[in-house]
């Protein structure tokens, strides 16, 4: 699946960035790099600081398909959240004191009052996908944001989507899916958590009985709260609570007397006591003295634990007993004394002794200080569980799909088309490959395609529009080497096939060939456009306006077939604004006009002599019956026109919103020629339907 995963990860970005939905800069950020991708992999963080050691299941994400995205994300989501959700989100143990004593100075804390605890189990993994992504909607939208750095809310749901949808981690020998939660490793889902959170707080806050007051806090998936009534109701309110979503279920503590996050708070009979809290499992250890960091992180350390020690003493007492701790724990970073039973099997019936003998032998000395380690070998077991945490390399890296299948069933065209093509162009592109050959035996890490894979590639690039950075890292080339390659290709292409598929007949005039309502109608001429991003030239932006570009801005082209939808002549581009007719003037086909060859238009053509267009109503008057039907038979004449330009645009790099430069006109041009000799080759297999 993960090429699968990250070919759908760079189609959505080209698509965006296509749209103009994402702008250059945030494109290339979340854009994956497909040589270093790899599956995620899952392994587990024993909590043991809870009853039974339970374990906590991470992805090691950092190179997934969807990292760069989750991380840009995260980067211009949270700093949102932050703001927003300021007073209901507790940071430290410093806030939460700080929140508290307000609390306190409006009489609100009371002997009676009770602290509670609780957190949500699992929420990482539990998460609900979609209801998710919606309260990500609803929270941007009730805070005024439809655009977040430009980034509009549709297509930052679309991002998130493909994040949380597309999990895909390896754990022992297999491969699966995540289909509820999100990734606990991905940035993003953190965020996510937060957002998700803070609308249940809301819920809880609205269903709480009347007439009660209480604080309460957030710290991602645990919260704490005051109440000020009964502990029976209290409880009854958290049972209710466990039954409003099938995924969330909580686990709470109900005391006068609580440890939050690293601080311990007690209600002395209306008054706030508070110290620091260390968990039971808590070891103290700290980075030792004898390490080669820098000497700074040393005092910082120091500094650290004195300064949350005053800040989260209420007494002295609890600060005296809070600085012996400090000081123990720096006197136990200092020199160690390690004695292991594995390498001397005759200790091991005497573990108990030896810490006795080693007591009294140094109680009351400076020996006293260093710590003495007894203990057995790791379980192999469990550290394969648990600590052994990357998979083989077979499981993780990229098999480029292309190499799997036939390299031609992905440019719109079958194998005896693209060698019908190749026989055109074949010793044009040998030329240019030992050209390129001489130019490379220097370096002989460069890699290169053959004659025929440079054709399959081209076709492919104009089918699918990939960038020249997808198909470097697909192909492993490097990406200057594909812009060259590309460019000259297509010339090459266009030189020996566009001449061979789009001509005017000579005779044409003479022909017996399909026609329209007439006898002399023998041609249908139409423009079609190529959008392109806004430019950001105020001038440009005028001469290059088209109202039915998605984008407001294109560039033109016209197309002119015969009855048997075969595309007979391309004109050269030109920007947006330009008018039909003034294209048609330029495009040198009026010379091939006579009385016998005549061409249908749409209303945009009006003016030229053998140009036959629908007829308009004058003001004030509607068309007569003669008149429709005129109309009715030219519009159904010029449905195969309409139908060839739909076809093009089956090629991307004509559908899609262009990233060339929009002033090279010879370029796109070339592009648009041979991209309409590939229709016609295609007409014999799959003819338009008249």
């Amino acid at each position: 699946p993960f090429n699968e995963i990250l070919d759908k990860v760079i189609q959505l970005l080209n698509t965006l960035r296509g749209k103009d939905l994402i702008r250059k800069w945030q494109y290339e950020q979340m854009m994956p790099d497909r040589t270093t991708c790899e599956v995620a992999h899952l392994y587990f963080n024993p909590k043991t600081h809870k009853d039974r050691i339970p374990v906590r299941p991470i992805e090691s994400t950092i190179h997934a398909a969807a990292t760069k995205i989750s991380k840009f994300l995260d980067k211009i989501l949270r700093p949102v959240f932050d703001v927003k959700c300021k007073d209901t989100t507790i940071i430290d143990g410093a806030s939460l004191i700080t929140e508290l004593s307000k609390y306190n100075k409006r009489g609100l804390l009371k002997s009676t009052t009770l602290f509670c605890t609780f957190d949500i189990r699992n929420l990482y993994t539990m998460l609900p996908q979609e209801e998710t992504l919606d309260i990500l909607m609803t929270f941007f939208h009730a805070h005024g944001y439809r655009k977040v750095k430009g980034i509009s809310m549709d297509t930052i749901k679309k991002l998130a989507s493909i994040i949380l949808k597309n999990n895909v981690f390896v754990y022992g020998k297999k491969i699966y899916k995540q289909t509820t939660g999100g990734a606990m490793g991905s940035s993003l889902t953190l965020t996510l958590t937060n957002i998700f959170m803070a609308k249940w707080q809301k819920i809880l806050s609205k269903n709480k009985p009347r007439q009660v007051t209480f604080m309460d806090g957030k710290y991602i998936d645990d919260i704490f709260m005051t109440w000020n009534r009964s502990e029976e109701e209290l409880r009854k309110l958290l049972d209710d609570v466990n039954t409003w979503h099938p995924n969330i279920k909580l686990d709470y503590k109900i005391s006068n007397s609580l440890p939050f996050l690293d601080v311990q708070l007690t209600n002395n009979n209306g008054i706030l006591s508070t110290c620091v809290y260390h968990k039971p499992s808590a070891e103290p250890y700290v980075t030792p003295f004898t390490s080669d960091h820098p000497r700074h992180v040393f005092s910082n350390i120091i500094k650290t634990s004195i300064e949350r020690a005053i800040r989260y003493s209420s007494t002295f007492e609890a600060f005296n007993y809070e600085r012996r701790y400090i000081k123990l724990m720096l006197l136990y970073n200092g020199e160690k004394f390690f004695t292991h039973f594995t390498y001397e099997k005759r200790f091991k019936t005497c573990k108990r002794d030896m810490h006795q003998v080693y007591h009294d032998t140094f109680k009351d000395t400076p020996a006293m200080y260093t710590k003495l380690i007894v203990g057995n070998r790791i379980r192999r077991h469990t550290y394969n569980e648990l600590i052994r945490k990357r998979p083989n390399k077979n499981l993780l890296q990229n098999t480029t799909i292309i190499k799997k299948q036939r390299p031609w069933s992905h440019t719109g065209h079958d194998l005896e088309q693209v060698q019908q093509l190749y026989s055109l162009c074949e010793q044009s592109l040998l030329n240019y490959c030992a050209h390129r050959n001489e130019q490379q035996t220097n370096d002989v890490n460069t890699s290169s395609l053959s004659p025929i894979n440079l054709l399959v590639v081209t076709l492919w690039y104009l089918k699918h529009y990939h960038t020249e950075r997808y198909i470097a890292t697909e192909f492993n080339l490097a990406q200057r080497t594909v812009g060259y390659s590309l460019s000259s290709v297509l010339d090459i292409l266009h030189s020996c096939v566009y001449p061979e598929f789009i001509s005017l007949p000579a005779d044409l005039s003479n022909r017996t060939t399909p026609h329209g309502p007439e006898e002399y109608h023998k041609l249908i001429v139409d423009s079609t456009f190529i959008a392109i991003p806004q430019p950001e030239d105020s001038t440009k932006r005028k001469t290059y306006y088209h109202a039915k570009s998605p984008t407001n801005y294109a560039l033109k082209v016209q197309m002119t077939c015969d009855f048997s939808h075969r595309i007979v002549h391309v004109s050269e581009f030109y920007r947006g604004s330009v008018h039909d007719i003034t294209i048609l003037r330029e495009s040198g086909l009026l010379e091939h006009l006579n009385d016998s060859v005549q061409v249908i238009a749409d209303k945009g053509y009006i003016g030229e002599e053998y140009v036959v267009t629908p007829r308009k109503k004058h003001h004030g008057r509607e068309l007569d019956e003669e008149d429709k039907d005129f109309n009715r038979t030219i519009n159904s004449a010029r449905a195969a026109i309409e139908n060839i330009n739909q076809r093009l645009k089956t090629y991307a790099i004509l559908g899609d919103v262009y990233r060339g430069d929009i002033d090279d006109h010879q370029k796109v041009t070339k592009i648009a020629q041979f991209v309409s000799a590939l229709c016609n080759i295609n007409l014999n297999k799959h003819p338009i339907r008249k």
